[in-house]
């Protein structure tokens, strides 16, 4: 029970914060049309259509820049996907020109386009994984050639 008081006490700013903020900004960015008082109904009215139309303008402005910044981040991701193929292509294009002298830096030069297991143990290093086949797992070390 402690734990569910001690865990609203400190979550409640994050669950509760943003409408609390937006009220606390709605109030306070309308001050100089909130100082405004007549004692004229006529012209209170005025006052309150105005409050009103600044209100909903100032809505209309922060819908739209949020649509803008969607759209600019929608924008920068697709220019960063074209770039990154284009560099991919030039990549590819000089290891057709060059295919001994480029390697990729995580991977060994002997790599085989497979992606096998670590030895579970230094002792064998040609260990191949848990799906090698039987065959494989049979040989002997005096078996296989020597690497000089």
């Amino acid at each position: 029970m402690t734990y569910l008081v001690l865990s609203l006490f400190l979550f409640n700013p994050f669950i509760f914060g943003e409408t609390f903020k937006n009220e606390y900004k709605s109030s306070k960015d309308v001050k100089f049309i909130d100082n405004l008082k007549t004692d004229d109904v006529y012209i209170q009215d005025l006052i309150n259509e105005l409050k009103e139309d600044f209100l909903s303008d100032r809505e209309d402005i922060v819908e739209l820049f949020k649509q803008k910044t969607n759209q600019l981040k929608k924008d920068k991701k697709n220019e960063m996907d074209e770039l990154r193929d284009l560099y991919r292509s030039k990549v590819k294009e000089l290891r057709k020109k060059f295919p001994k002298k480029i390697q990729n830096q995580n991977t060994p030069e002997d790599n085989d386009g497979i992606k096998r297991t670590k030895p579970l143990s230094k002792d064998d290093p040609n260990y191949k994984g848990p799906k090698s086949s039987k065959n494989e797992k049979n040989i002997n070390k005096n078996e296989l050639p020597s690497k000089k």
